[in-house]
């Protein structure tokens, strides 16, 4: 199944029902999910790049799918700290993430298992990324005072 060149063909798994129920289930869930584990606008802007990230990249070399975005998704939400009902959320998502890897280990190539290991470090050391910037950022705010209209300041 090469989509090489066809957008329509890579969103819709070239027709395949079973991979557009699992990927887009997945999808929602672990988007959701990790938008609202940071801060939102942030974490937006990270999801937009996981998805610039798996389009283009499938545009290119003729993948199809949205796990890329998913499985990165997933390697992000790992790092946020949940309680109460985010926990017994976040347990059913990364059971759900964890049943999806199995299956796609047992019935797609292995090129798809490498790509789903990558995505999920690659959420993860964006996330790191995005955390340590962050905080260089709150740690120079308390040595000066950022007048309101300064990018630094929008940031935080």
């Amino acid at each position: 199944m090469s989509c090489t060149g066809d957008l329509l063909c890579v969103l819709t798994y070239a027709g395949s029902r079973v991979d557009v129920a699992i990927n887009y289930t997945l999808l929602f869930a672990t988007a959701a999910f990790f938008i609202f584990g940071g801060p939102p606008k942030r974490r937006g802007a990270i999801l937009a790049f996981f998805a610039a990230f798996q389009l283009g990249l499938c545009y290119v070399i003729g993948c199809a799918g949205v796990s890329i975005i998913w499985c990165a998704c997933a390697g992000g939400g790992a790092l946020d700290h949940h309680r109460g009902l985010r926990l017994v959320a976040f347990r059913v998502i990364s059971v759900a993430v964890v049943a999806a890897l199995i299956y796609y280990a047992m019935f797609a190539e292995a090129i798809t298992d490498i790509a789903h290991v990558c995505a999920l470090t690659m959420g993860f050391l964006v996330v790191q990324a995005d955390e340590l910037y962050t905080r260089r950022l709150e740690r120079d705010a308390d040595y000066e005072e950022l007048p309101a209209g300064t990018p630094r300041a929008r940031m935080l």
